[in-house]
C-alpha cells in the first residue's frame, strides 16, 4: 500500500517528536520540592518593648521591631513510599528600631522557629537570643542571620509536605503580646 508523501512526513514528523519527548528538556522549568509551609506567626511578627517601668507612651519605648520576610531553602529526599526527610533551612531578616528611651544603644530579645504538623501541634520550637547594638546615630538596622536554621524533618509513609507548618516569631512577654493584640485590633 502507497500512502501520499504528506501523510508519510506527518508519520515521521509524530515519530520523532514522540521520541523527543523521552530524551530530558533543558528549558523544561525544574519542579520545586514539596515542602512544608513556612510563615510568620501571627501576633508574634512584631515587638516593641517599654521601659520596665511601665509606661507605654511613644516615648517610653526602648526598641521595636519586625520580621520583614523568612528566606528559606527546601530539600527533601523520600522514598518510593513516600517516607524520608524534608531538610528546610530559614533565615528571618529583622528590621530593628531604636526607641527614644534607649539610652545604652542596645537591644536584647529573642525569636523562635516552631515546627508544627497535623498530628503534633508543637513537635518542636528553639529559641534564638539576639543581642543588637545600634551604631552610633542610627536608631534603624536590618538584622539576618549568615547561617541560617536548619530543620531536618522525618516524613512517614502516608504524610505530605503539606502537613507540616515552620513558625518564626519574636518571643514576647505577657505585655508585648497584649501591646501587639491592641495595635492589631486598632488596625495598624
Amino acid at each position: 500500500m502507497k500512502f501520499p508523501p504528506r501523510t508519510v512526513f506527518a508519520i515521521a514528523a509524530l515519530a520523532f517528536l514522540g521520541a523527543c519527548s523521552s530524551l530530558p528538556n533543558p528549558f523544561a522549568e525544574k519542579i520545586p520540592p514539596a515542602c512544608p509551609r513556612i510563615a510568620i506567626l501571627q501576633n508574634a511578627g512584631a515587638i516593641t518593648h517599654f521601659t520596665p517601668d511601665g509606661g507605654h507612651d511613644i516615648t517610653d519605648i526602648r526598641y521595636s521591631g519586625d520580621i520583614l520576610r523568612l528566606n528559606s531553602l527546601c530539600e527533601n529526599a523520600f522514598d518510593k513510599n513516600g517516607a524520608g526527610t524534608m531538610t528546610v533551612q530559614v533565615s528571618p531578616v529583622l528590621s530593628l528600631s531604636r526607641g527614644p528611651a534607649n539610652t545604652e544603644g542596645t537591644a536584647a530579645l529573642a525569636y523562635f522557629v516552631a515546627l508544627s504538623s497535623k498530628q503534633h501541634p508543637l513537635w518542636m520550637r528553639r529559641t534564638f537570643p539576639l543581642h543588637i547594638t545600634f551604631p552610633q546615630n542610627l536608631t534603624r538596622v536590618l538584622w539576618s542571620d549568615d547561617v541560617p536554621i536548619t530543620l531536618t524533618i522525618p516524613v512517614e509513609k502516608g504524610q505530605k509536605p503539606s502537613d507540616f507548618t515552620v513558625y518564626v516569631g519574636f518571643v514576647l512577654s505577657r505585655d508585648e503580646y497584649q501591646h501587639n493584640l491592641k495595635i492589631r485590633a486598632q488596625g495598624q
